[in-house]
């Protein structure tokens, strides 16, 4: 299969998904680690807090809804530590990287399809020891997509953009506590 977008961890970890499965390889050595199998689309590359955890999104319709899904994986073992479903009767995503807050916790852009209902977003932050929605509200804008980034200080910094019509739409920080 296609290799997503690599993360590499503190450690030298090298965590890269094919298909839906999530591969962790010894940077060192080149080893493989440990293989986790996603449920559903994996929807953004993998990220790894300072601790280790791998964090990854991925989506799949149920019935007459579609669920996004956030999974801690245990960066040594490659078990599952939590799950964390957001369901919606729109098409949902989560359509940014996760970015992880000087506390742990998990920052995603958790979006409408253009179909369904466009533009429709929610910025939000989930507990990273146990997954729990810490913030998020929806909102409506229409860009086509939502860049995220945090400091040491946890200002998160959240760009919108229309790269298919090139127009600029905005920048923002605000704290992520």
């Amino acid at each position: 299969g296609e290799f997503g977008t690599p993360a590499i961890g503190t450690n030298g970890m090298v965590v890269v998904t094919a298909g839906n499965t999530l591969y962790a390889i010894d940077g060192q050595t080149g080893d493989s680690k440990w293989s986790f199998q996603i449920d559903g689309n994996v929807t953004t590359p993998p990220s790894i807090a300072p601790d280790g955890t791998v964090y990854i999104a991925s989506g799949y319709y149920a019935g007459w809804e579609s669920k996004a899904v956030i999974a801690a994986i245990d960066g040594d073992t490659g078990l599952q530590r939590w799950a964390s479903e957001m369901t919606h009767d729109f098409d949902i995503h989560v359509a940014s990287g996760l970015v992880i807050a000087p506390d742990g916790g998990v920052i995603f852009d958790l979006r409408t399809s253009v179909v369904m209902r466009p533009g429709l977003h929610s910025i939000a932050k989930l507990n990273g020891r146990t997954g729990a929605r810490e913030t998020g509200g929806w909102w409506d804008s229409f860009p086509d997509r939502a860049l995220l980034g945090i400091d040491a200080n946890g200002v998160l910094s959240v760009g919108f953009n229309r790269p298919s019509t090139g127009h600029y739409l905005g920048w923002c920080s605000l704290a992520s506590q």
